[in-house]
């Protein structure tokens, strides 16, 4: 399960990720749609630890730690 809860993501000024909260389940397909520039990108990013969290919290299988190293092992599992 992936759980984000009221992430806020800026690039330079511009705020790209506004108070964001979303579940996904486990064994459950999403999809993310919106137009250029809306943060699709960003969000992903930030949910693979390639970004780092401003602010807000992202767990994956109820863990905080969204470092790149950890996402890499609960990928690999």
């Amino acid at each position: 399960m992936i759980k984000i809860n009221n992430v806020n993501h800026f690039f330079k000024k511009k705020h790209i990720l506004k108070d964001f909260s979303l579940n996904i389940n486990s064994n459950s397909v999403t999809s993310i749609l919106g137009p250029s520039g809306s943060g699709k990108t960003t969000l992903l990013r930030l949910i693979s630890g390639l970004e780092n969290l401003q602010s807000g919290n992202i767990q994956i299988d109820n863990n905080n730690d969204i470092s790149s190293s950890k996402i890499n092992n609960q990928m690999n599992k």
